[in-house]
């Protein structure tokens, strides 16, 4: 009787399955039911650490996302490799040990899982946008990469707030809440007869907008503007928007770049733009 052939697990390859899906390199060193636990909690990791950014300081949830996917995904392919070098001897391949397993699991399951998680976490914790105008600049500039999470809590004049118009999502400021009467004279805004103090808007010299109301803000309803009042559409275009199409808050910048040098903006990477 031939005895059965001694297929030895190699570490290298253990780790690099681990990056295709965690879980994978684990099940080509033979560790069916270890893999399917380090995908679990794998899982579980990423949609707490979107969960926590929430609540983190915006310089924190700009890089932790990087921070514990790496980290995790380098514990991971560690803990595979191991499990590769690790593996009993001889080592008799099981049915699932095929290398078309391998490639179509991550293929099937990857979709499977992440579509459906993902969703959960843009819902519920974190969405992130690249935004392409200059409509709110200075406080968020043309190729800032930021993030946003669902809205919790009352909307307070001031906020930065996502909300969608017409099915495109848009990021502007609220200047009026629900019965405020909003009047703009020389560009200044004036909220129930009484001038606004806004150091982060830039002005327009020659703005046809800048002078305008009053109006009364209707119930459940928001007046939103751009920060950069010349160069953005907003209520002043459309009238104020419904409180139900305001979903997220902006948080932070987690990247930034010019979009006409390529160059990076260091500087901006952790800024809060919530405010």
């Amino acid at each position: 009787m031939t005895p059965p052939r001694d297929a030895r697990r190699k570490p290298w390859i253990a780790a690099l399955l681990s990056v295709l899906l965690p879980g994978v390199g684990h099940m080509y060193a033979g560790a069916l039911e270890r893999g399917f636990i380090v995908l679990c909690v794998w899982w579980i990791i990423v949609v707490a650490m979107f969960a926590l950014t929430a609540i983190l300081p915006a310089w924190i949830g700009a890089f932790l996302p990087y921070v514990v996917i790496l980290a995790g995904l380098a514990a991971v392919m560690n803990d595979a490799a191991r499990t590769a070098r690790r593996a009993p001897r001889p080592f008799i391949p099981q049915s699932y040990n095929r290398w078309y397993v391998y490639l179509v699991v991550p293929v099937l399951a990857g979709p499977t899982i992440f579509g459906p998680i993902a969703a959960l976490v843009r819902k519920n914790f974190y969405e992130a946008y690249t935004i392409p105008t200059i409509s709110m600049a200075p406080t968020i500039l043309s190729g800032d990469y930021i993030y946003a999470t669902k809205l919790r809590g009352a909307v307070q004049r001031g906020d930065n707030v996502v909300y969608h118009h017409h099915g495109v999502k848009f990021v502007k400021r609220v200047v009026g809440l629900p019965g405020d009467t909003i009047t703009m004279r020389n560009e200044r805004v004036l909220v129930n007869a009484r001038p606004t103090v806004e150091p982060y808007v830039t002005p327009s010299d020659d703005d046809p907008r800048a002078n305008w109301g009053p109006l009364v803000v209707p119930t459940h309803s928001y007046f939103v503007l751009g920060d950069n009042r010349g160069q953005s559409v907003d209520s002043r275009e459309y009238g104020p928007i419904d409180a139900d199409s305001v979903t997220q808050r902006p948080i932070g910048i987690y990247f930034s770049k010019d979009l006409a040098s390529g160059a990076i903006r260091w500087n901006r990477i952790g800024r809060n733009v919530s405010h």
